[in-house]
């Protein structure tokens, strides 16, 4: 199996098979942000880390029968492994990497700590990978071409071929890969982007970086001499060029392809560091302390037996120099490695309010008892709990199974709850609402522009039906043929508009739009080909200009009629006439004062002792307080006496974070339901997304409007992240001692953050 997640609300756990096929949600409620997956073959069971609501969890693989985790030292889970019998996480906020038994919920002990930026653990170990001398990939890779898959048939392991893209299987053998005709043309244009041999398009400011982005390293081929050049506090591979850190020089692990950062290590070490015989530098604190850290066990060599302190440690008996904290004494856990601080102990009784595990050896605090959470090593702790109601949430949760969400997670529409107790009959049903479409099986509300992109975002394949998608064509082709009529066509009755020299896909409820270049080129551009039609074989537009009276443009039923910049087509029986658009009564915001309507364009000007600015519609003192209310931006003069306002987006539910940027009249927002940050200039139709994963709770923004950067708060993750203004070089800036950070704002000025 292939096991995967999503963090973006609703998170959810996923299995697939190899060749990705079968896909299943496999765990659907009661998630938080799954951020890593681990797998313990031995159990057969399916490890997680849930940084949002700090634990780690494991079920079998159909993902049922899932237990928690939930330890004294687990704060902000993040990367899980398994090895043997035990498990190891990192913690983001702690910045440690953490061992504990993979079993049960106890103590779990810091193996390293201070390590900024953590993310990742994996344990690399020939008996963590056992190879089957029987698997049917091993051999010849199964006698396939290109991919060899394994999957399990009635009980047995088997194998699929498959094919890379552009290929297919040949049917004869179905071994074999042979040139697919049919397959989707590769992207041909980058658009400003720098294009790689295999196609792939990356940022031009990645080309010649040291970095290998295309995969195939043509990014970095004709690179000129001398390029890229490394910073300070990093070393340049000699053969590549490529950047690293200088504290991974001669650490004994080669970084660079050639080797070259582990060559001629005969620099000497920090005082605070010890030298190894390779060359690699660790911390002085690690010599003699029982663990070969240089790898060649020269830390380990010429030590004194360590005596142990007898008021804070326990000397273990049979490994000589090894000392625990005398707290590790009769815990339940085999320190000593040989089981000698287990041994003698004496009988523990537990006070009034606490329960006894009776082979930890441990007391724990009754309320922990019978909470749907193993804090015990023999799960005594959760058994004969019929009847039982925990209660363990704070004031701001609310109680799911057997573990708490955010109050704000109820009634959002979202089923958190596996019974589906967060949204009960009395939250009362959410209506999608015209712009949005809702999903067959989970009733969740999607943006109808996700409907037919090819993309099950509902999960259940509902958004993505194919006769759902043919419809509304189908239906508009026919009626076309049998009974044409101009006054049935009218776009402009809609709210959704396109740019200047764009239509909208006809035929369907999607909001696409596409240039009029591209209507009637014999291309299919328009989700269903709405774009095209027989009626493009008639060019009307040759006689009398189809008679419109600025351009003519053929489209799927018939002339098109198109208008030069400050017209419109008339939003009457007559769609061939182009009218003057009045500017100064539909938008109050053409001009800041005074606005004098003129053909086909607009005066502004100013009262005494205003200056009209060089655009030629906004005054020298143009202050304007703003507002949002759920999804729509008001604006208001410092008097009070001029107001407007601009809906943000039909699919916003509840904006919590916003900002703008004067120069370009920017407007940048997240949305507390779907936590994606977009952005949109004052005078444009559509929204563009930014950010659209990783988040949890974005609080709050703030714009560098000198250095063109975005910062923002993410409240449950507790930290503070920065892209630069379009999303790019996305980053977390710091971490730190924060809880739950909220607000911020910046002066660029003085380069200051709050």
């Amino acid at each position: 199996y292939v096991f995967y997640s999503t963090i973006l609300r609703p998170a959810k756990i996923y299995r697939m098979l190899s060749d990705g096929t079968n896909r299943n949600i496999i765990v659907p409620n009661e998630l938080g942000t799954p951020y890593h997956l681990t797998c313990d073959y031995s159990a057969k069971r399916l490890y997680w880390t849930d940084g949002a609501l700090s634990r780690i969890q494991h079920s079998d693989y159909n993902g049922r029968n899932i237990q928690s985790l939930r330890g004294r030292l687990i704060s902000h889970p993040f990367g899980i492994a398994i090895y043997g019998s035990r498990l190891y996480f990192t913690d983001a906020t702690l910045e440690s990497v953490f061992e504990s038994s993979k079993t049960y919920s106890g103590y779990a002990s810091p193996i390293r700590s201070n390590i900024p930026s953590i993310t990742t653990v994996k344990v690399y170990a020939e008996s963590s990978q056992p190879m089957n001398i029987t698997h049917p990939c091993r051999r010849n890779n199964g006698e396939c071409s290109d991919f060899c898959f394994p999957r399990q048939e009635q009980g047995v392991l088997t194998r699929v071929c498959g094919c890379r893209y552009g290929r297919k299987l040949n049917s004869l053998n179905n071994q074999e890969c042979i040139d697919n005709s049919q397959a989707e043309p590769s992207q041909t244009s980058c658009d400003g982007r720098f294009q790689c041999r295999n196609s792939r398009c990356i940022p031009l400011s990645y080309k010649c970086d040291g970095d290998d982005d295309c995969h195939d390293n043509s990014d970095e081929q004709n690179c000129p001499a001398g390029t890229p050049t490394c910073g300070t506090n990093q070393f340049q591979c000699r053969t590549s060029g490529v950047c690293i850190n200088k504290q991974l020089v001669c650490d004994g692990y080669p970084h660079c392809h050639d080797r070259s950062d582990e060559s001629n290590c005969s620099q000497t070490c920090p005082e605070n560091r010890f030298r190894c015989a390779t060359g690699k530098c660790i911390p002085k604190s690690w010599i003699c302390d029982n663990e070969n850290d240089c790898g060649d066990s020269s830390d380990e060599q010429n030590c004194q037996e360590r005596t142990c302190d007898p008021l804070t440690q326990f000397a273990c008996p049979h490994t000589p120099g090894k000392c625990i904290p005398n707290g590790w004494k009769c815990d339940g856990q085999n320190d000593c490695g040989d089981n000698a601080d287990e041994l003698d102990c004496p009988p523990i009784s537990c006070g009034a309010g606490q329960f006894l595990c009776s082979r930890d050896r441990r007391c724990i605090n009754a309320t922990r008892r019978c909470d749907g959470i193993a804090d015990c090593q023999s799960m005594e702790d959760e058994r004969n709990c019929a009847g039982s109601t925990p209660s363990f949430c704070r004031a701001d949760q609310f109680r799911c199974g057997s573990t708490c969400i955010p109050n704000a997670w109820r009634c959002d529409g979202h089923r958190d709850c596996a019974d589906g107790s967060d949204e009960p009959p009395s939250c009362g049903a959410r209506n999608c609402t015209s712009n949005e479409f809702r999903c067959v099986s989970t009733g969740d509300c999607i943006p109808k522009g996700w409907m037919c992109d090819h993309e099950d975002d509902c999960d259940d394949g509902s958004d993505e039906n194919a006769e759902l998608c043919r419809k509304n064509y189908l239906d508009f082709y026919f009626f076309l043929n049998e009974n044409f009529n101009f006054s049935s066509m009218r776009i402009e009755n809609t709210p959704f508009s396109c740019a200047e020299n764009q239509m909208v896909c006809p035929g369907t409820t999607i909001h696409q739009c596409v240039n009029v270049t591209q209507v009637c080129d014999g291309k299919l551009d328009c989700p269903g080909g709405g774009d095209e039609s027989p009626l493009c074989n008639n060019d009307q537009c040759s006689i009398d200009n189809g008679g419109c009276s600025h351009t003519c443009h053929r489209s799927p039923f018939g002339a098109l009629c198109l208008c030069q910049p400050g017209f419109r087509v008339r939003n009457t029986t007559n769609y061939k006439k182009c009218e003057d658009i009045n500017e100064c009564t539909e938008d109050p915001n053409t001009c800041h004062q005074y606005c004098l309507n003129t053909n086909g364009s607009f005066v502004c000007s100013c009262a005494d002792g205003f200056v009209l600015q060089t655009d030629g519609r906004s005054y020298e003192t143009g202050i304007r307080l703003l507002t949002v209310r759920q999804a729509t931006m008001e604006w208001f003069s410092p008097t009070l006496k001029t107001y407007g306002q601009i809906n943000l987006g039909s699919n916003m539910r509840y904006i919590v974070a916003f900002d703008i940027d004067n120069r370009t009249n920017t407007y940048f927002w997240c949305d507390l339901v779907t936590n994606i940050i977009y952005s949109r200039t004052e005078r444009a139709n559509n929204y563009t997304k930014l950010i659209t994963s990783g988040n949890s709770f974005i609080a709050d923004m703030a714009f560098d409007w000198i250095g063109r950067n975005l910062y923002w708060t993410d409240y449950m993750l507790e930290h503070v992240e920065v892209s630069t203004f379009d999303g790019r070089y996305r980053r977390i800036l710091f971490h730190e001692n924060l809880t739950n950070p909220w607000s911020i704002a910046v002066d660029p000025r003085a380069g200051l953050r709050y």
